[in-house]
C-alpha cells in the first residue's frame, strides 16, 4: 500500500506526508513486518522495475527501502479490546471479517466508522460484507467491496473495551473446562462398558446439534454416510424413510425432556424395508455441562416386508409425501412453540438491555472525557515524535557521512566489541578477512587471515589490557604490506567497548622507499668516492648539504647547519656569499674561481654555482659543484713565468 501510495503522489507531482499504520493481534507478525525483509521468491510477484527502486538486494533476500519503510509504523493491536486509530483517510481490513462471529462484527463495523473521517474509505475483502450496518457506510465499489463513512448522528460511539487485568475468575473457567473435558471423556468409557454389558439395541449418542458423537452396535441398517461433504449429522445420515420421523422425534425429546417410542417404522433397506420401534430419550445426570440424546433402533423381529406388486409408483409418491406433510407439521409446531419461547425470552433481555444501554451512555461520556485527555496527550507526543523523528534523520546522516567517509579512505576498518566479537567493518576488510554481513556477532577468533604471523586476538586483548596503541607492519601471503594499528574503542562517555583496528596498505610506500634508500646509498657511495666538493648554501651561508674528500679537514657528517664563516677564513668567506647572492639574485648559472691557504699551500677551486628553488619558484639557496685545480694552475703559472 505504501509503493502504490508513492507511485500516486509521483503521477499527481505532489509531495505531502502519509502515514500507514500496520497492526496485528501477533507480536511476532509485527516483529516480521518491522524488519521489512523479504525473500528471493517475491521477484515473482514483484516488477522488476519495482524491485529495483523500492527494494535493496542483500545476499539472499529483498530489503525494503528506507523511503518506503518511514512510512509505516506497525504496532500490536486487539481489534476488540485495544482504543483504536482515529481520524484515518483510508481503513483497509481485508479477509479479516470472515473470521468474526456475527456479534463480533457488529461491535467492529461502528469502530471502524468511528475510526474515520469523514468521507472516509473502508477497503474489505472480496468475501466480507458491512451486514446490516448500511447506516454506517455506503458502497462506493461494489465488486472491489468499497465503502464510504456516511454521516449519520444517529449513530452512538462505539464502547471501546478496554483491555483488563486477568482475574481468578477466568483462570477458574479454563480450569472448568479442562475438567470438564476429563469428565466427559470419563462418561463416555463408563456408558461404552455399561452399552457392552447390556442387551442394548444398535444405538447412537448425540449432541445437541444432532451430531453423532458415539455408536453402538451395527447400525448400518439405519444410517448411511451422506452424499456430499462427510458429516455426523444423524438426520442427514438416516435412511429413506427414517428421516423425516428421526427429525421429528429428536427435536421434541430435546423440547419435552422426555424419552419418546415411534413403533413400526419401515426403512428401505436393499429393495426391501426394514421394520423398526425408534426409542429416543434424553440421558439424565450425565455430562453436567453438556446435555446428550441416545436414539436406538429396535429391529421388529417379523421379516421385512416386501412391497406389493400391485402397488403402483404413484401410490409409494403419496406415501412418502404424507410422511413429509406429517414430518413438516410436527416440525412447523416444534418451532412456533421455540418461536413464542424465544420471544418471552427476548423481551426479558430487551429489558435487561435497556438498562444496561443507560449504563453504558454514562460510560460512553466518560470515555469521551478520557478521549479528550488522550487528545492533548496524543498532541505532546506527537510533538516528541517529531523531535524524535528530527533527531533520528541527524543520525542517519551522521551514519550515513561514516560510512561514506569509511568507504572513501580505502582502509580496511574492524571494529570488535568489548568480547572481542566483530561488530562492524568496511568492505576493504574483506580482502584481509573473509567477513559477510551474517558474521556481525562471531568472535574475530573464528575467522582465518590473510596475514602472515599475525594473530588478532592476542593484540586486541594487549590493547584492552594496558589501552596502549599499537602499531605494526604486516605482511599478506601474496606479499602485500599493511601498516596495522590497534586501539581501543571509547564511547562518547569515555567508555572503553571494545577495539578497533585499522590495516592501511603501505606497499607501494614501503617499495618506493626502499628503492629511494638503496638511490641515496649509491649516490652517497657516488659522492664520497669523488674528488669533487658539492654543497647547498642557503642564503645566509649555511651548509645544508655537504660532500667531498676530508682531505681539506671538512667532515662532511659536520658541515651541515655550520656557517661559511665557521668553516673558511672571513676574506674568502666574504667571497663566497657574495657570489651566492649574485647566483641567487640573476637565478643563473656562474662560474667562479676560489682560492685560499691549506697548510702552507695555495689551493685553486673552481665553482659552478647555480640557484635552487622551491615548489614556487622562489631561490632559497645555491647549489656548488667545486672542483680542485691547483695542479692545472700551477702549470700554467710555471708556463707563463717561462715565456711559453
Amino acid at each position: 500500500m505504501a509503493i502504490l501510495v508513492q507511485e500516486c503522489l509521483e503521477q499527481i507531482g505532489s509531495n505531502f506526508d502519509v502515514q500507514l499504520f500496520g497492526t496485528d493481534i501477533d507480536e511476532d507478525a509485527i516483529n516480521t513486518a518491522r524488519s521489512g525483509i523479504y525473500p528471493p521468491t517475491i521477484s515473482a510477484d514483484v516488477s522488476q522495475q519495482r524491485l529495483k527502486k523500492y527494494f535493496i538486494k542483500e545476499e539472499n533476500h529483498f530489503k525494503v527501502k528506507k523511503s518506503i519503510r518511514e512510512m509505516l509504523v506497525f504496532a500490536p493491536q486487539n481489534l476488540i479490546k485495544d482504543p483504536p486509530f482515529t481520524k484515518l483517510d483510508i481503513l483497509s481490513c481485508r479477509n479479516l471479517l470472515i473470521y468474526l462471529g456475527p456479534e463480533l462484527q457488529k461491535r467492529v463495523l461502528p469502530v471502524f466508522h468511528y475510526s474515520l473521517k469523514e468521507n472516509g474509505i473502508l477497503f474489505l475483502g472480496s468475501s466480507e460484507s458491512i451486514g446490516q450496518s448500511s447506516d454506517l457506510f455506503k458502497i462506493k465499489d461494489k465488486k472491489w467491496k468499497i465503502y464510504t463513512k456516511q454521516i449519520n448522528t444517529n449513530v452512538a460511539h462505539p464502547i471501546l473495551d478496554f483491555p483488563t487485568p486477568p482475574k481468578d475468575d477466568d483462570l477458574l473457567k479454563e480450569e472448568g473446562k479442562i475438567s470438564q473435558k476429563t469428565e466427559d471423556i470419563d462418561n463416555f468409557k463408563l456408558v461404552e462398558t455399561i452399552l457392552q454389558q447390556s442387551d442394548t439395541p444398535p444405538c447412537a449418542i448425540i449432541d445437541q446439534k444432532h451430531n453423532i458423537v458415539y455408536i453402538h452396535g451395527r447400525t448400518g441398517k439405519y444410517l448411511e454416510p451422506a452424499v456430499g461433504k462427510i458429516s455426523v449429522n444423524i438426520i442427514e445420515m438416516a435412511r429413506p424413510g427414517l428421516k423425516a420421523t428421526l427429525g421429528a422425534v429428536i427435536r421434541k425429546v430435546i423440547t419435552q425432556k422426555t424419552e419418546v417410542i415411534q413403533n413400526g417404522i419401515e426403512i428401505q433397506d436393499n429393495g426391501g424395508f426394514v421394520i423398526v420401534d425408534l426409542v429416543v430419550k434424553p440421558l439424565y445426570d450425565w455430562g453436567k455441562r453438556q446435555e446428550y440424546v441416545m436414539v436406538a433402533f429396535n429391529e421388529v423381529s417379523r421379516p421385512a416386508k416386501k412391497r406389493k406388486p400391485q402397488k403402483t409408483k404413484k401410490d409409494n409418491d403419496l406415501s412418502r409425501l404424507e410422511q413429509e406433510l406429517q414430518y413438516t407439521k410436527e416440525n412447523l409446531q416444534t418451532t412456533i412453540e421455540e418461536l413464542e419461547t424465544s420471544n418471552e425470552e427476548l423481551k426479558s433481555t430487551n429489558e435487561e438491555l435497556q438498562s444496561t444501554n443507560e449504563e453504558l451512555q454514562s460510560t460512553n461520556e466518560e470515555l469521551e472525557t478520557s478521549k479528550e485527555e488522550l487528545q492533548s496527550l496524543n498532541e505532546e507526543s506527537a510533538t516528541v515524535n517529531a523531535e524524535l523523528q528530527s533527531r533520528i534523520d541527524e543520525l542517519s546522516k551522521t551514519t550515513d557521512d561514516m560510512k561514506n567517509l569509511l568507504d572513501s579512505t580505502q582502509i580496511a576498518t574492524i571494529f570488535l566489541d568489548i568480547d572481542l566479537c566483530v561488530r562492524r567493518f568496511t568492505p576493504k576488510a574483506k580482502n584481509l578477512i573473509p567477513l559477510n554481513n551474517s558474521d556481525i556477532g562471531r568472535p574475530i577468533s573464528h575467522f582465518a587471515t590473510k596475514l602472515k604471523n599475525v594473530e588478532l586476538t592476542d593484540t586486541a586483548e594487549k590493547v584492552l589490557e594496558d589501552l596502549l596503541i599499537r602499531e605494526d607492519h604486516v605482511q599478506t601471503l601474496d606479499e602485500q604490506t599493511f601498516k596495522m594499528r590497534t586501539l581501543p574503542y571509547r564511547t562518547v562517555q569515555n567508555v572503553i567497548d571494545g577495539v578497533v583496528i585499522t590495516f592501511e596498505d603501505v606497499t607501494r610506500r614501503t617499495k618506493v622507499q626502499s628503492a629511494l634508500a638503496d638511490s641515496e646509498e649509491r649516490l652517497r657511495m657516488i659522492l664520497e668516492s669523488s674528488n669533487d666538493v658539492i654543497t647547498l648554501i642557503d642564503l645566509e651561508g649555511r651548509y645544508l648539504h655537504y660532500s667531498g674528500p676530508k682531505k681539506y679537514g671538512m667532515d662532511p657528517k659536520k658541515m651541515v647547519g655550520q656557517y661559511i664563516f665557521d668553516v673558511l677564513d672571513v676574506h674568502t668567506s666574504k667571497k663566497v656569499l657574495e657570489e651566492i647572492l649574485e647566483v641567487a639574485q640573476t637565478k643563473k648559472r656562474n662560474y667562479y674561481e676560489t682560492t685560499f691557504e691549506w697548510q702552507g699551500e695555495k689551493v685553486y677551486f673552481e665553482d659552478f654555482r647555480y640557484p635552487v628553488r622551491d615548489k614556487n619558484g622562489n631561490v632559497f639557496a645555491v647549489g656548488t659543484i667545486g672542483r680542485n685545480i691547483t695542479k692545472r694552475k700551477t702549470a700554467e703559472i710555471l708556463l707563463k713565468k717561462s715565456g711559453n
